[in-house]
């Protein structure tokens, strides 16, 4: 389980205004900073940033060296990341699911083949149904991604019926008994020629 650092990045705080980054953190050491601590650790930026420092592993820069970045600036870029998304900007969205859909693509190409070369039918089975989940998932990323960039036109229905006891018969018009008409008699009138 993850320790939680001591230093703790302020939401509210932007580092650009405050001149530099230890300005926008604060040392959580006595009673009166637990609320400042409260709030950053549920802001989304700061859980969000804790997830994606546990889950990745450490850069290696140009000359060899590795680094991890710390929470406070993952939690700064997240923001700014959140900033983008309100003025409209989807850009980032958009290649994260992009980059998502190819992940899972490539996750479904592996247990593929990983799969067909099973002998037993059990371990098959499992590969496949793994494989396919992550080809469902890769499908419903994308589908995601077209409605972002091309968002569906809501339907409005422009018919209402109102009332109190209508009904409506959607069956088939059923035949209607045959009704005898009745006819006059035919006179034949006998015309006599002569």
């Amino acid at each position: 389980m993850l320790n939680p650092p001591l230093i703790r990045l302020d939401p509210a705080a932007d580092p650009e205004r405050c001149g530099n980054a230890a300005e926008a953190t604060r040392e959580v050491t006595s009673p009166a900073d637990r609320p400042i601590g409260a709030r950053v650790t549920n802001s989304p930026q700061w859980q969000g940033a804790a997830v994606v420092g546990a889950c990745s592993g450490p850069l290696e820069d140009a000359d060899g060296d590795t680094y991890a970045p710390a929470l406070d600036e993952l939690a700064r870029d997240l923001k700014a990341k959140f900033a983008k998304v309100q003025t409209g900007d989807l850009s980032d969205p958009e290649a994260m699911l992009l980059a998502q859909a190819h992940a899972l693509q490539s996750i479904f190409s592996a247990l593929a083949l990983k799969a067909l070369g099973q002998v037993g039918l059990p371990s098959m089975q499992m590969c496949m149904s793994v494989a396919l989940k992550a080809q469902a998932q890769s499908r419903a990323t994308l589908t995601a991604l077209a409605d972002m960039k091309n968002p569906r036109q809501p339907n409005f229905i422009g018919q209402q019926n109102v009332a109190v006891n209508q009904q409506v018969n959607n069956s088939p018009v059923a035949q209607s008994r045959s009704v005898e008409i009745e006819t006059p008699p035919i006179r034949v009138l006998e015309t006599s020629d002569g």
